[in-house]
């Protein structure tokens, strides 16, 4: 079974919640000017949010997902060996690259987490969603994978 959590890819929960207008996938890196639509890489190239800040927004949102998605996981299956591993790092500036958008060959993007664990059924979550009450339309797939950049 392969599970793949979309956190703590960006946009981070904190930057989200203080200024959703921030995240864009159609905005570009390269108009420095201030401007309301300006995407989180962008406002940290130019200086106006830290890297610090910006850390500390990405670490929240991987709290997040591991409390309140890899653990409730990890007490719900039975598996001798479980596997924590991420598809790509995160450029903060390291090497002059921001977020993740090109495949770049650099240690910032490259170098992922790789943790072994195990994981016990212990029948604590009850899931209340059935499969075929998520479809999608292929209109809706089209579009998401588009706003994903996909498409």
């Amino acid at each position: 079974m392969i599970v793949h959590y979309m956190q703590p890819h960006a946009p981070y929960r904190p930057f989200v919640q203080e200024h959703p207008e921030w995240y864009s996938l159609t905005v570009g890196m390269d108009n420095p000017e201030d401007r309301p639509d300006m995407n989180m890489w962008e406002r940290i190239r130019t200086k106006r949010v830290s890297a610090e800040k910006a850390w500390d927004a990405y670490r929240d949102t991987l709290r997040w997902v591991l409390d309140d998605g890899i653990e409730p996981l990890l007490r719900n299956i039975d598996a001798d060996k479980v596997v924590l591993t991420s598809d790509h790092g995160e450029g903060f500036g390291d090497w002059w690259y921001y977020g993740h958008s090109t495949p770049a060959p650099i240690p910032p993007l490259k170098r992922v987490p790789w943790a072994v664990t195990s994981a016990t059924d212990e029948g604590s979550v009850e899931p209340t969603i059935r499969p075929e009450a998520i479809r999608l339309e292929n209109d809706e797939i089209e579009e998401r994978l588009a706003a994903l950049g996909y498409r």
